[in-house]
């Protein structure tokens, strides 16, 4: 499946790129404010894309694969911080 939404391709890109940085990070404060950013970011890019299908700007069933793109992101963060 190609992504046509600029932002979603960026923030995989991003989530490519780092994520070796992110796991090679130790149990120390640092990794769980990293921790905490991540959460923050998924739950912005959930709103500003729960914002494009409110104005009509994407259809419901590619918000659908967003959000639950976004949702099992979210999980496994946070499965990750227990």
């Amino acid at each position: 499946m190609e992504d046509k939404l600029i932002l979603l391709k960026e923030y995989k890109l991003f989530i490519n790129r780092y994520e070796k940085l992110v796991i090679n990070l130790n149990n120390s404060y640092k990794r769980k404010n990293y921790q905490r950013k991540i959460i923050v970011n998924i739950k912005m890019l959930d709103y500003y894309f729960y914002k494009l299908y409110k104005d009509n700007i994407i259809l419901e069933i590619n918000y659908n694969k967003i959000n639950n793109n976004l949702l099992t992101i979210l999980k496994l963060v946070l499965g990750w911080m227990k």
